[in-house]
């Protein structure tokens, strides 16, 4: 009886688990292209909790440009850029960066980061990625 009891508990201390990083999940699924019908369809969440969720960030994204590329936003080097925190730590911002040779190596490639206000100037043909974040208040 304890065995089952002990077993019962670990059930629930992953499902917890699960639960306290639902929201980071529906972010990052939405972040790489999943529509929220699907995330509804894979995971039972609710459309409107879905929306919720989404209601609660920001987006952010990174523009990957040459020198001479006119392209909205800060450049990440520039002291004027908006810091956020942890986000230059992020496993998909630094693959990001690396697949497109950002860094002191290559001066000549700029990564920009553009906020709400400026999405929609984002021109086409820069490589992107695009981030939601919890909004701070």
């Amino acid at each position: 009886m304890d065995e089952r009891r002990a077993a019962a508990e670990q059930a629930l201390s992953h499902y917890r688990q699960a639960i306290d990083g639902r929201d980071g999940m529906v972010r990052d699924a939405t972040t790489s292209g999943i529509s929220k019908n699907r995330i509804h369809t894979l995971t039972g969440i609710a459309r409107t909790t879905i929306d919720r969720i989404l209601e609660d960030t920001m987006a952010v994204v990174l523009v990957s440009a040459q020198s001479g590329d006119q392209v909205p936003g800060h450049e990440l080097a520039d002291p004027d850029c908006p810091e956020i925190p942890g986000l230059l730590d992020r496993p998909d911002v630094e693959a990001f960066m690396e697949a497109h040779g950002y860094g002191p190596d290559d001066p000549d490639e700029l990564m920009y980061l553009v906020t709400e206000s400026d999405l929609d100037d984002i021109p086409d043909g820069f490589p992107t990625l695009t981030i939601r974040l919890p909004r701070t208040t």
